[in-house]
């Protein structure tokens, strides 16, 4: 079992962090600013399939339960990412944004198509799936901003808000998709280290709209199967959209306003977690 959970954690996150790693100037010493790699959105659409796939097996393919419909959300958003983020010179591995509307629309359309192909019990009607996906449109273009002035809190962000999706999901019983949401966290605190110790990397808009994209179809899942007493749908979607607070630190930031913002996902993902945490402590003490 315990040989399982590593597989389905570190080998997905293995492979991502080599496509993070892959476009070499990024990581050149001369760059002198920060640029993004267009392979940031990939590699996390690709710890989210493999993950999936070690997990469930060549069933997903086949598309035989609902919530397998996660891995194509998660292809989607890997193909936008890397079309939305233009290379500058066709050879370098960065991007450039060449058409900053192009840009915008692209982002917006492609978080709201990934969240479109979803399929979750109790959502299937037309317009409340338009509405969700409008919604995950909307809040990946908020993350716009934060992506390129905060490129080491943005991702970080993702990283909080997915570990505390993980925790909800195995608090109420769903250890697979759990572990899937643990490995995206672990993938976006790579994302972030890099830009840590990487002054010319970032994973830029594109992977800011594939976090927060796959954040909000996790979020989708637990509300659809695990709405319950101790984990309620509000607990999903203070979670969920948890890392728009970065918008917080305004046109322009300062390192006050994004420590603020940061501490601010923080202490919401954490109580949310916590509440969690004893909610099911509680359960289980009546089970005895």
């Amino acid at each position: 079992m315990t040989e399982f959970i590593l597989q389905s954690i570190f080998i997905p996150l293995a492979v991502a962090v080599v496509l993070l790693l892959l476009p070499r100037l990024p990581w050149s010493v001369d760059v002198g600013r920060r640029i993004t790699a267009w392979t940031a959105a990939p590699a996390l659409g690709a710890a989210a399939i493999l993950s999936l796939y070690i997990i469930e097996g060549l069933d997903i393919w086949m598309l035989t339960q609902r919530w397998y419909s996660l891995w194509v959300s998660a292809l989607i958003v890997a193909i936008g990412g890397a079309l939305a983020c233009r290379n500058s010179s066709g050879r370098d591995g960065s991007c450039e944004n060449t058409s900053k509307k192009t840009h915008f629309w692209l982002l917006f359309f492609t978080a709201a198509l990934a969240i479109l192909f979803l399929q979750m019990p109790n959502y299937d009607g037309l317009p409340v799936r338009l509405s969700i996906a409008m919604v995950a449109g909307v809040a990946s273009l908020l993350m716009i901003r934060p992506a390129r002035f905060a490129p080491v809190a943005t991702p970080f962000a993702l990283c909080i808000s997915l570990g505390a999706v993980a925790i909800l999901l195995i608090v109420s019983g769903s250890m697979k998709v759990g572990l899937v949401a643990f490995t995206l966290s672990l993938t976006s605190g790579a994302c972030a280290a890099m830009a840590f110790f990487g002054r010319g990397f970032s994973g830029g808009p594109p992977y800011a709209m594939a976090g927060t994209t796959l954040l909000i179809a996790l979020g989708l899942y637990g509300i659809s199967y695990h709405d319950s007493p101790g984990v309620p749908i509000t607990s999903w979607s203070i979670v969920s959209f948890a890392p728009v607070l970065l918008c917080m630190i305004g046109r322009t930031p300062s390192r006050t306003s994004i420590r603020i913002a940061i501490f601010g996902v923080v202490i919401v993902c954490a109580t949310t977690a916590i509440i969690a945490l004893q909610a099911a402590q509680e359960h289980a003490s009546e089970k005895i």
